[in-house]
């Protein structure tokens, strides 16, 4: 069965496809249905450095935001980013 392109989902399919990369610090509800809207939080990434002339990796945390349909989008500069897209899946 395939779901529809653009529907709001509850919190529990959100925990269930969510990846260990991202945390969720704000979870933004609907009035009425008490589907996701909205959520606030992180993406853990490695990001390179040099230290002592070695390149050494680190682990650095990016803001980032979801729609209510899974859509990522990182920083202030509201660029998207489909790579951290959460797949919502109804089960």
């Amino acid at each position: 069965m395939e779901t529809p392109r653009f529907k709001l989902f509850p919190i529990a399919i959100w925990e269930q496809a969510k990846p260990d990369i991202i945390e969720f610090d704000k979870i933004f509800f609907t009035e009425k249905s008490r589907e996701v809207r909205k959520v606030c939080g992180t993406v853990n990434l490695m990001k390179k450095q040099l230290v002592n002339g070695e390149l050494k990796y680190i682990q650095v945390k990016k803001k980032a935001r979801w729609d209510g349909f899974g859509r990522c989008w990182m920083g202030t500069h509201n660029l998207r980013k489909r790579d951290y897209d959460i797949k919502l899946i109804l089960q």
